[in-house]
């Protein structure tokens, strides 16, 4: 399975960059050559993308070619994780199923899935760290986490009720007691406290108002459903029929299971975190492309502008932080 997710992505790699990936590999070309994110360069998002994209471009190369095939890579190990978290939940058959609707599903170019974007990278973290969950380890499911949110924030809004669940959730039908739930989460908490430190250091040490602004501030203010309004409907409108004709089957076993699913451990994570993906993604007024979760949920993203690689379609320049405020 995880073959045949990269190979659906080899017809994909010379394809130009988008706006997205331009600006993630311009960002990491630079910092890999001094600059500092949040004082050199502007960016609105978290490191933890960036720190990514250089290490990858630093091992495969910054062609538009090595940027996609090191996606394809790292979605590949996202397909072997998302198999034992279904397995783990729901059994080998259920797992093997799960990773090949995974590895045709994410591939799909109506939600740009042969592309290196945020959500590919964030989805690797959040399958970890909710198989992490299931297996009660969840100090290291809150490191993970947190890896999660500084590749992308709503990665946070997607994964925490699928979390919950699994807190809430004991064994069998039976309930945990509350002194374990509150131990459970006392445990992630700390975990996520402590892998989200040094990206919180890093970007106070630097500038801590422009930091703020670009993890939350601009989403808030300019980028998000609470500011975009109708022009977020609009971008939906314009994308959800491809979407939704793209990955029909996906939806139609999404609403054939949901009656039943809830009922099982593994259908109430699944539901649970398909409700927490589409609110993130409305939130963000982006895709949320959250195709990890055992369903295959996805939601609809806004077409973006095809570019060469780094030197030309980029989201960011070398000009102080403070000309985008």
């Amino acid at each position: 399975m995880a073959a045949v997710s990269v190979a659906l992505r080899l017809p994909f790699l010379s394809v130009p960059l988008i706006t997205d990936e331009g600006g993630y590999a311009y960002v990491a070309h630079w910092m890999a050559r001094g600059l500092t994110l949040y004082r050199d360069l502007w960016f609105d998002r978290p490191q933890g993308i960036f720190l990514l994209y250089g290490g990858q471009m630093a091992l495969l190369g910054d062609s538009t070619e090595a940027i996609r095939l090191g996606a394809a890579l790292f979605n590949a190990l996202t397909l072997l994780l998302l198999y034992g978290l279904t397995a783990s939940l729901a059994g080998p058959l259920a797992g093997l199923a799960a990773a090949g609707l995974f590895a045709v599903s994410s591939a799909a170019p109506a939600i740009e899935g042969f592309t290196a974007n945020g959500e590919l990278y964030m989805n690797l973290f959040v399958v970890a760290a909710l198989w992490l969950a299931s297996s009660r380890r969840w100090f290291l499911a809150g490191m993970v986490l947190a890896l999660a949110v500084a590749v992308k924030p709503t990665s946070l809004v997607g994964a925490a009720p699928a979390l919950a669940v699994l807190a809430l959730w004991g064994e069998s039908w039976g309930r945990p007691s509350l002194s374990t739930v509150v131990r459970r989460g006392a445990m992630g908490a700390a975990g996520a406290v402590l892998a989200a430190a040094p990206f919180i250091a890093h970007g106070v040490w630097t500038d801590p108002r422009v930091y703020w602004y670009s993890i939350a501030g601009f989403r808030v203010q300019a980028h998000s459903a609470f500011s975009a309004g109708p022009a977020l409907l609009g971008d939906f409108g314009q994308t959800a029929p491809s979407v939704l004709a793209a990955l029909l089957p996906l939806w139609l076993l999404a609403a054939a299971g949901a009656p039943l699913g809830w009922r099982t451990r593994a259908g109430a994570v699944g539901g649970a975190f398909l409700l927490g993906s589409g609110v993130g993604a409305a939130a963000s007024s982006q895709s949320g492309s959250s195709a990890a979760s055992t369903v295959g949920a996805v939601w609809p993203k806004s077409p973006s502008n095809s570019g060469p690689a780094l030197n030309a379609e980029c989201a960011c320049t070398r000009k102080p932080a403070t000309e985008y405020q």
